[in-house]
Parts: C-alpha cells; sequence; structure tokens
C-alpha cells in the first residue's frame, strides 16, 4: 500500500520542521516528496506555491557530492560568481576555515590535500557551506549527523543553528535529540503518517 495516507503537512517560511522516526518509516521518501526527487501517487505537493524542484533548493544527505578540485571550485559549483571574500565567509559559517586558512594556495588548495580526502563531517561540513553561499530559502537534510564521530557533530550542528539563524525554511529527517531541539515542530513519521508532538 501507500507509504502514506490522507497525509497533510503544511511548513510556513522561515519555519524548521523535524521529521523524527525510526530507519525505513518513510522519513526519506517525504523529504524526496518535497524535493520533487519522486511524485506523489495521489494528491499533490507545493513548495512556496510551486511544483517541487522548481527553485533550487540545499540538500543535505549522507554523503554529499565532492568534487576532485580545489575549495574554491567545490564552493563555486553553486555559486560561480562569488568572490574569495564569499567563498571564505561561507567556510567561516560552516567552521571549516583553518582547512585553508594555513594552506599557502588557500583556496587553491585541493581538497583532498590532506590526503586521505575528507571526513564525513568534514564533507558534510563543506556541503554546508555551499548552502550558506547559495542561499537556498528551503534546505532539506537527510540525517545530517548520521555516522559522525562526536566532535563533527557538534561542528555540523553548531553550523546548522547558523543556517537557522539565517532565516532558512528547514526540513530535517533526523533521531538526534539536539536537531530535533532546534525544530519550531517535530513530526513523528509512523505507519503510513505523521504525528504531530
Amino acid at each position: 500500500g501507500p507509504l502514506f495516507a490522507d497525509l497533510s503537512l503544511t511548513i510556513g517560511a522561515g519555519e524548521i520542521v523535524g521529521l523524527e522516526g525510526p530507519s525505513g518509516c518513510g522519513k526519506s521518501t517525504l523529504l524526496h516528496l518535497i524535493a520533487g526527487f519522486c511524485q506523489p501517487q495521489s494528491g499533490s505537493i507545493s513548495v512556496f506555491g510551486e511544483t517541487p524542484g522548481v527553485r533550487p533548493f540545499g540538500w543535505l544527505g549522507q554523503s554529499p557530492f565532492i568534487l576532485q578540485g580545489t575549495w574554491a571550485e567545490n564552493l563555486r559549483l553553486v555559486a560561480p560568481d562569488a568572490t574569495d571574500e564569499q567563498l571564505l565567509d561561507a567556510l567561516a559559517k560552516a567552521g571549516l576555515t583553518h582547512l585553508v586558512e594555513n594552506h599557502p594556495q588557500r583556496l587553491n588548495a585541493p581538497v583532498s590535500e590532506s590526503g586521505a580526502g575528507l571526513s564525513g563531517g568534514q564533507a558534510r561540513r563543506l556541503a554546508l557551506a555551499r548552502i550558506f553561499l547559495a542561499d537556498y530559502p528551503l534546505v532539506l537534510l537527510d540525517e545530517p549527523t548520521a555516522g559522525l564521530d562526536a566532535e563533527s557533530e557538534e561542528q555540523v550542528i553548531a553550523a546548522l543553528d547558523e543556517l537557522v539563524a539565517n532565516g532558512r525554511t528547514l526540513v530535517l529527517a533526523s533521531h538526534h535529540p539536539q536537531l530535533l531541539d532546534m525544530a519550531d515542530t517535530v513530526y513523528r513519521v509512523r505507519h503510513g503518517g505523521l504525528i504531530h508532538e
């Protein structure tokens, strides 16, 4: 049967909504519907009054796309005209300044310079830096802290706090109490529906 039946959910601009529930319960599917990655079998979804995916939005999943290139190239994927100052500002908000500051090539240093490439937490913070830079009004987050060590988790949460302070609309799927605490509203995703906590 359908994963969700008779589901109705309205999210206001600037609102932070948490989706909580066990793995496989449909949190990701709900995010994919909002993103326009998949279509509902019946009913409709609109994002800012438009079809999902019409406008660019931020997406932070567990394995962000990292280009084999420099920090600047990775950031300019979303904002080709950004100045170096804007790139450094986005990196600072994501807590990554130290990785470019101490490098002689700074923004033109290869992301994989450290030899082993980025840790999971750093990769996610690079994805967050892109979200700051692109200034997306809507950001969808799928378990953004999953699989991270405590320190990386803290850094990702701090960067998300910064996003929240910037007035973005966030929909985040997580079972991390600290992340769900950021949300204005938390919905528990259960057996084909949402329970508003």
